[in-house]
């Protein structure tokens, strides 16, 4: 097979691993490549394991310095679905952005939990203040607009 202007020996090296994949919600009109709509509900999308293993292969290709044009020409003879060299710009980036995200996301988790649990032992040596409030914290259901202002206050 053919891969415009990406070296024989990375074509040859070339093993898409097609793994797990999730379906996700439908959000807008447009399904994005590596994605199909599921027939028994039009809200969710399901995902397209070759699609997306060629579109995480095409990151790679893309870091490594190919054009925009040839990554998504390759990714096009992988797969046999059109994408346009601006889409997959599109789609990159916004993959990107959503890692970013979640990355962040987590890390502020682990710094609220670490807060939370210093600010246990700092009660607990200072103040006796009951446990039963950290327990509510760590807990994912928790709305923190329950306990309202002075939580000290009692």
């Amino acid at each position: 097979m053919y891969y415009p202007n990406i070296a024989e020996d990375e074509a040859a090296s070339l093993q898409l691993k097609l793994g797990e994949w999730k379906p996700i919600p439908r959000v807008s009109k447009t399904v994005p490549f590596g994605y199909e709509v599921a027939e028994e509900d039009p809200d969710t999308l399901l995902p397209i394991a070759l699609e997306l293993e060629a579109l995480e292969q095409a990151k790679v290709y893309r870091d490594r310095g190919h054009s925009l044009r040839d990554v998504a020409e390759w990714v096009e003879q992988v797969t046999g679905r059109k994408i346009s060299h601006t889409g997959l710009q599109k789609r990159i980036k916004s993959d990107s952005q959503r890692r970013a995200k979640a990355k962040t996301l987590r890390m502020w988790a682990a710094r609220y939990q670490e807060a939370i649990q210093k600010a246990y032992r700092w009660d607990q040596k200072h103040t006796g203040y009951p446990t039963e409030l950290y327990e509510r914290l760590l807990d994912p259901e928790f709305n923190i607009g329950s306990i309202g202002r002075g939580i000290y206050d009692r």
